[in-house]
């Protein structure tokens, strides 16, 4: 059933985990009716204590798995927020994709979570426009995805190029903490807090900007030895230590302009400003 004529959509979130799930709350702090599934049995009923229509989904490629999902496909916006697979899956992501779309509602728009990882790293900044096709893209998986929901929607579906998702309770600082002669400390980040992805997505669904592909992606970019120096000096670790040799390694600076002219602005825009917690 389609939303009346000035209700709030229905939305949909296929992954309930490290974004999908405060996405959720927040959407739910903001009147709107939520669906989400997860992919673990005792988490269903977590879903719903909060107040989404949860639903269990173990498996959806080739067939689907698990409870009665046309909850989730009978949305008016439908968020897809779950990994790729394992690297050995070749194919596996963009069969979830047929999958999907075979049974997904002729009118739901989506919203595709996908990764900056998509950009070879050519040691210049990337647009958006740098990737549109499988032959362009460093990580096949994800644009062969992209691609195929992009052929299919049209002008339905909105792609969102995350880059390395930090903030809350993913402190990256323990991978880098104590470790030496590390190598790449020229090298600059891209990544971006968690909370600004959930605010994105909001942003998306309340401007309706569809039909789009964005970097999302934080404005600054702090090289890795500063970075990581700072973040472990913040959290009490000890130091990481960047070997004095400067070699010749490869890196992108992803620009997410685009995002900003719909007047979608940062929260956090220095990445050496993110924000920690132990949960979420």
């Amino acid at each position: 059933m389609r939303k009346l004529l000035g209700a709030k959509p229905h939305i949909g979130i296929l992954g309930c985990g490290w974004i999908g799930l405060p996405l959720a709350k927040e959407l739910l702090q903001q009147d709107y009716r939520v669906s989400g599934s997860t992919t673990r049995t005792e988490k269903v009923s977590i879903l719903k204590t909060i107040g989404l229509e949860g639903v269990f989904v173990g498996k959806f490629a080739p067939d689907w798995q698990g409870d009665d999902i046309t909850k989730l496909l009978e949305v008016d916006i439908l968020v897809l927020d779950f990994p790729p697979g394992k690297a050995s899956e070749e194919d596996f992501h963009w069969q979830q994709m047929q999958a999907l779309l075979k049974d997904l509602d002729a009118d739901s728009k989506v919203i595709y979570t996908s990764s900056t990882s998509i950009y070879p790293e050519l040691g210049k900044e990337v647009f958006e426009t740098d990737v549109e096709t499988e032959e362009q893209a460093a990580h096949q998986k994800i644009a062969k995805a992209e691609v195929y929901l992009r052929a299919q929607l049209k002008d339905r579906l909105t792609v969102l190029r995350c880059g390395g998702l930090t903030g809350w309770d993913r402190n990256l600082a323990k991978y880098f903490a104590g470790k030496t002669n590390l190598e790449g400390g020229s090298v600059p980040v891209n990544l971006v807090h968690g909370e600004d992805v959930v605010r994105a997505i909001v942003h998306v669904i309340q401007q309706e900007r569809f039909g789009q592909t964005y970097n999302l992606v934080a404005p600054l970019h702090p090289n890795k030895e500063d970075f990581y120096t700072d973040l472990c000096k913040k959290s009490n670790l000890p130091l990481p230590h960047f070997a004095d040799i400067v070699q010749d390694v490869k890196f992108k600076i992803v620009n997410s302009d685009k995002i900003q002219d719909t007047g979608f602005q940062f929260k956090f825009e220095n990445p050496k400003e993110f924000t920690y917690s132990e949960s979420i």
